[in-house]
Order: structure tokens, then C-alpha cells, then sequence
């Protein structure tokens, strides 16, 4: 079980062809130790999760930020404050 997530999360962009049957191994690895009460079920459905979070970050490249100097809409600059007296 261990082991198949640690190849999942081991393979880098270069390897990205074998991304997702390590990925599918790894399910099945979880799914297994859960239904032989090695780990909680809800365990693995949460490490499951947390993997496939993984792999959609994987899949999706990050859009670059605009160099702005004015703050993004919808935020309020921070404003001090200022006891109340006392």
C-alpha cells in the first residue's frame, strides 16, 4: 500500500504517461488494506482523495499572475485599529 503511493508520488512531469495506472494501483491498493480492516475505510477514501488531488494538480498548469500594483478586486486595503479608549 505504501509502496504504490510512494511510486505514485514519485513519478515526475517527465513520467506523466505513468501517472495514472500508478495512480489506479494505488486505488487499488487502499481499497484492498480497507476491506481487510488494515486501515479505516474512511481513511482510505481520505488518502484517496489526497491522491487524486495530486494527480489533478499534475494535469493542470498554473496560470501566471499579472504583475499589478493596485490589490485585487473585491479586498479592502488593511486598515489599523484604533483602541477603543479606556
Amino acid at each position: 500500500m505504501k509502496t504504490a503511493i510512494r511510486r505514485f508520488l514519485g513519478i515526475t512531469k517527465e513520467d506523466a504517461g505513468q501517472a495514472e495506472p500508478a495512480l489506479r494501483q494505488a486505488f487499488s491498493q487502499l481499497d484492498r488494506a480497507a476491506a481487510k480492516g488494515v486501515i479505516h475505510p474512511n481513511a482510505a477514501a481520505r488518502r484517496k482523495s489526497r491522491l487524486a488531488a495530486q494527480m489533478a494538480l499534475r494535469s493542470v498548469e498554473p496560470e501566471p499572475e499579472p504583475a499589478s500594483a493596485e490589490p485585487p478586486a473585491g479586498k479592502r486595503p488593511s486598515r489599523k485599529r484604533v483602541g477603543t479608549g479606556g
